[in-house]
């Protein structure tokens, strides 16, 4: 199946919005330069009008991750970079995340098949333009089933939180990094008490606050 990463960027707020007057979008640019099964493109910015689109493609019958960079709000793209380096060859498609760390550095999160299931981490210090792919496993190695997966920084540390069956049952866990994903926490912590055998978790999202704390939230099925 072939798709297109096109992006539109908003280039004029109009003052008749509340008059049902529509924005002005740009036409849309085209990011990839392949047709080799892209999915799920995720997008990040900084205030200096950098845009960085992070997304899979199919290689072979196996995904990989790539990224492309804008240094103009989008009106131009750079040639698709991997962000993995290629050890995490049966990288799950729709499991990924990324995160600003500021307006110079990025995270990146991923699912990984290759011996069981595993997360792994990129980090970037130039936003984009190039990555540190490490390929450092987030979580402690227990086995069981990884998916939906989340990631965050406060400027200091990285923290990430996903959906894991390591005890037979939908857990939650979490690691963190304090060296911008060269390694990371161990063991991992748990962080719901749900113990429901059937109870999924789903809907999973994670935010740094200011004070340095982080919230994690999510949806299940205990009741």
């Amino acid at each position: 199946m072939k798709h297109l990463l096109i992006v539109s960027i908003l280039i004029l707020v109009s003052p008749f919005v509340s008059a049902g007057i529509p924005f002005e979008f740009d036409e849309p640019v085209r990011i990839n330069t392949t047709d080799r099964g892209e999915s799920r493109p995720l997008v990040a910015s900084n205030s200096l009008g950098h845009v960085v689109v992070v997304w899979t493609t199919e290689y072979t019958g196996e995904f990989a991750l790539l990224s492309s960079k804008s240094n103009d709000f989008g009106a131009t793209w750079s040639t698709p970079i991997r962000v993995d380096n290629g050890t995490s060859s049966k990288l799950t498609p729709h499991v990924f995340c990324i995160t600003t760390v500021s307006d110079i550095e990025l995270a990146v999160a991923w699912k990984s098949l290759v011996g069981s299931d595993g997360l792994f981490s990129a980090y970037s210090t130039d936003f984009g333009s190039s990555w540190l792919a490490y390929n450092s496993r987030i979580d402690d190695g227990s086995p069981g089933i990884k998916d939906e997966v989340c990631v965050v920084s406060d400027g200091t540390r990285l923290v990430a939180f996903w959906g894991d069956t390591r005890t037979g049952r939908p857990t939650l866990q979490s690691s963190y990094s304090l060296d911008k994903g060269m390694t990371w926490s161990s063991p991992d912590i748990r962080v719901d008490d749900d113990d429901t055998v059937f109870s999924t978790k789903a809907f999973l999202s994670l935010h740094a606050g200011s004070d340095g704390s982080f919230l994690a939230t999510w949806a299940d099925e205990r009741n």
